[in-house]
């Protein structure tokens, strides 16, 4: 078990007791073992931002267990935009890495004769680009956790399910920032094209959707069916 920076970034805008929260940072980290002295200072909502656990390696977790972390780092984000529902989130994460927080994505080339195939490194190796539950690159990675103000190393904690769907919910809210900066006509979509137009940006990139206008059809096929794969899942089509 660990403790986050939560504390200070991630509780919802609710007003803290200061004792309680200097006297849960000397507590045991387990929630079973939190005084129900101090649990009296925090709803039920907050407890879960200020303490996580810290994954096994070894162990499997189950789609009840992801829909539950998911759940907890979404309530625990503030200032979301109201079309970024948790159920998108869940989507999204599903359609990544099918819940599995140990996922590694590798990067792929198209060839002349238009198959893909994967690059390899001097030894022959696949090179792996985004990890874990929301499939995060590194530099998605750095980008949502400055977007938190939340301490996380990418190597060390990329497959911790927590703190990947933390982080990647933080990169979401800097793509939305983004796109209500760039895109002309962004306030006046409904949610269904905002959540398209998120959805691309997050699997094809910001840069390369802005420089096409916002026109999901001129992405690559990869996003177009990504896009349309997520808004199907939310019946949004």
């Amino acid at each position: 078990m660990k403790f986050l920076n939560s504390i200070k970034n991630k509780i919802l805008g609710v007003a803290t007791p200061i004792s309680a929260a200097i006297a849960l940072l000397a507590a045991p980290t387990n929630f079973k073992e939190v005084p129900s002295s101090l649990k009296e200072n925090f709803s039920a909502d907050i407890l879960p931002c200020l303490i996580m656990e810290e994954p096994d390696s070894d162990r499997l977790y189950d789609s009840g267990e992801i829909e539950r972390i998911i759940h907890e780092a979404y309530v625990c984000t503030k200032n979301k935009p109201d079309y970024m529902t948790e159920e998108f989130v869940k989507t999204l994460a599903d359609v990544e890495s099918r819940f599995n927080p140990y996922a590694i994505g590798y990067r792929l080339r198209k060839s002349s004769n238009g198959r893909f195939f994967h690059l390899r490194d001097r030894r022959g190796k696949k090179i792996p680009t985004a990890k874990g539950l929301l499939q995060i690159t590194k530099g998605a990675w750095d980008i949502g956790g400055r977007e938190l103000n939340y301490l996380a190393q990418y190597e060390q904690d990329v497959f911790n399910p927590r703190v990947n769907a933390d982080v990647g919910i933080g990169y979401m809210l800097f793509l939305d920032k983004y796109i209500q900066t760039n895109h002309p006509e962004f306030k006046s979509l409904n949610e269904r094209e905002k959540r398209r137009i998120l959805s691309a940006a997050y699997n094809g990139g910001v840069d390369r959707l802005a420089e096409r206008d916002w026109l999901i059809g001129k992405m690559y096929a990869e996003t177009r069916d990504y896009v349309k794969k997520i808004s199907n899942r939310l019946e949004d089509d």
